[in-house]
């Protein structure tokens, strides 16, 4: 037994060995295929932006106008992002809608929209959501040089083309904020009292109110807009604040007055760092008050901010030496505002129509005359009276 054993051992290690062989030579395909699925990474960066994304080798990336494109898998996805009035539901919408074409797939959330538009040939995956305190818009198509048949969502397209090109683009560092210059809905305001209206946005989280001719609009974090504001300024009306008694120009106003008098309606702390009249616009209100146009710079609750204000000061003159007023309208925005938001309260300015607080205080005035006995006589004839003032509101148009 034991010769036969040993001699049948040769046998036996050198057909151990081939197997061992064989089973290397199989093996080492699979371990290159496995080395091969994870490709090499490389970073690309935009050198004006300073834009960064790590990618798989053979990715491109470009950048024209704060608007980025990476090319990969066979996808190009265009992508840039900026604040936003609307919401990145809205947004996506907004932007799907202008680029024509049929919609499917659609998700609109307030914080995300995705949808594929289909227009001919063309097929475009478009997902806008929320990134920080701004947007975020991604484009996805077909590279050049290669024909989309299917609509390009996750379903369609292979799905990891779509996802890594997301996913990339979601990791990115550095770049620039562009404008997105959606159109913002509007709808006209009327002050509970009948006494002022305007026309204005419509926006998430913005509340509008208005009293006596004024109109008033704020957003938590998107700024405000005043209009018809009105203040008196007296040696110890507000004790708890140090209101100086002393007349004060425009300016002057914007430095110490206004920061005042935000804090005591809002509880916001306000600093004025910088204030300059528009060139040109000094007087613009008449010769009877001092008043201008005024760019300022501010901060509020450390936040930068930029505002436009028409500013007017008065005093009283002998009747009340410690006792004037100020006036003032403004638009107020973060230092970062999107423009169309600002475009849109400047329409609000230009729409504002206090004629019916107007008309409630001549028509006040007009009563309290027509009313008060006058001397040797009784009171005026209200009709009389009334056809009196028309002529003269007719002669003063015309």
């Amino acid at each position: 037994m034991s010769r036969r054993a040993t001699k049948s051992t040769p046998v036996r290690v050198l057909t151990c060995c081939a197997l061992l062989l064989a089973a290397s030579s199989l093996l080492l395909p699979l371990a290159a295929t496995s080395a091969a699925a994870v490709p090499a990474k490389v970073t690309l960066r935009d050198p004006k932006s300073g834009l960064t994304i790590v990618a798989p080798r053979g990715y491109r990336l470009s950048a024209r106008g704060g608007v980025y494109t990476l090319v990969g898998g066979g996808e190009r996805a265009r992508f840039f992002f900026g604040p936003s009035a609307l919401g990145a539901g809205a947004t996506g919408a907004q932007l799907a809608g202008a680029l024509g074409g049929r919609r499917s797939a659609v998700v609109q959330k307030p914080t995300l929209y995705s949808a594929t538009v289909a227009k001919g040939a063309a097929r475009t995956y478009v997902r806008v959501a929320r990134s920080g305190a701004n947007v975020q818009v991604v484009l996805v198509t077909r590279a050049a040089g290669r024909r989309l048949a299917r609509a390009a969502t996750p379903a369609t397209v292979p799905a990891v083309d779509v996802a890594q090109l997301v996913r990339l683009v979601n990791a990115r560092t550095g770049g620039v904020t562009v404008p997105l210059n959606t159109t913002i809905p509007t709808r006209k305001f009327v002050a509970p009292d009948g006494g002022s209206s305007a026309t204005v946005p419509v926006l998430d989280g913005w509340v509008w109110s208005g009293n006596q001719g004024s109109i008033e609009g704020a957003h938590p974090t998107q700024g405000y807009i005043a209009l018809g504001e009105v203040g008196g300024v007296q040696d110890g009306s507000y004790p708890q604040l140090a209101f100086s008694p002393a007349f004060v120009g425009p300016a002057e106003v914007l430095q110490t007055i206004y920061p005042q008098y935000v804090k005591l309606i809002s509880g916001a702390d306000v600093q004025t760092t910088a204030v300059q009249l528009v060139p040109g616009t000094e007087g613009i209100l008449g010769a009877s008050t001092q008043n201008g146009i005024y760019g300022a710079a501010l901060t509020i609750n450390g936040r930068p901010f930029r505002g436009l204000f028409v500013v007017s000061s008065s005093d009283a003159g002998g009747l009340a030496p410690t006792l004037w007023y100020f006036y003032y309208s403004a638009i107020v925005l973060p230092a970062d505002a999107p423009g169309n938001l600002g475009a849109a309260l400047v329409d609000t300015w230009s729409s504002w129509d206090a004629s019916g607080a107007s008309r409630a205080r001549l028509a006040q005035a007009l009563q309290t005359i027509a009313s008060t006995p006058t001397a040797g006589a009784g009171p005026i004839d209200p009709a009389a009276f009334q056809v009196a003032a028309d002529n003269w509101n007719e002669y003063i148009r015309n």
